[in-house]
């Protein structure tokens, strides 16, 4: 299962070096038939859990009626801990933006840092979502990077909303860093990040406004 999802993710990483705008519909027809593929096999993965989760709760009950709390008691925690380590996959109207969420949670979890994800989109966006993983994809690379300079006591979080009235989209993201960090996050593909983030939105006459305020850089974009 991961092998497949893993796949797929590096597959969408390449949507962020298309070359023209036919290339990234190619792009993005091909993706949306993998992405497919890998909701299929991760329902087939969740029912063999419900299937096995039968078994688990008979156990746990003659455990229990046997009078060993104790042992019952750790093999729910052994559970919980499986449990919490399978792949949640992140569904939007788009499979490309969802399959970029979906790994994007992953990665922030294998790190250890919150990533909190909002998203509202209607059926009918003006936007292609390949641009919004350009957009969203470099933006969670730079956090990423400023999470992980911070120091292991130190608050770290990623956040993102991306909402839609009408035909007007709106997209924030936040994440916490260090001042004293930030010539080195800014610097080399950082820099070239944010370059790739303008352009794209430059394409739908957005605009995007930087504030840093408290140890939160933010990122507000706007397509009108």
């Amino acid at each position: 299962m991961n092998i497949i999802i893993f796949w797929y993710f590096d597959r969408v990483r390449a949507a962020f070096e298309y070359k023209s705008k036919s290339n990234a519909a190619d792009l993005k027809i091909e993706l949306q038939t993998q992405y497919f593929d890998v909701l299929t096999e991760h329902q087939r993965k969740t029912d063999a859990l419900w299937h096995d989760m039968k078994k688990h709760i008979s156990l746990m009950k003659s455990l229990l009626n046997d009078g060993h709390q104790d042992i019952t008691s750790e093999y729910i925690h052994k559970l919980e801990t499986e449990m919490s380590d399978k792949i949640k996959i992140i569904r939007t109207e788009y499979p490309v933006l969802s399959a970029l969420l979906t790994e994007q949670k992953q990665r922030a979890k294998k790190a250890d840092i919150p990533f909190d994800i909002h998203v509202r989109l209607g059926s009918e966006l003006k936007i292609e979502p390949v641009d919004l993983c350009v957009i969203l994809g470099n933006l969670f690379d730079n956090a990423l990077d400023a999470c992980s300079l911070l120091p292991p006591e130190a608050n770290k979080n990623i956040s993102t909303s991306i909402g839609q009235r009408n035909n007007a989209v709106a997209i924030v993201f936040e994440n916490t860093y260090m001042p004293t960090t930030k010539p080195r996050i800014r610097s080399g593909k950082h820099g070239l990040g944010l370059k790739n983030v303008r352009q794209a939105i430059s394409k739908y006459n957005g605009q995007m406004v930087i504030s840093e305020e408290n140890n939160i850089f933010k990122a507000s974009i706007v397509f009108p």
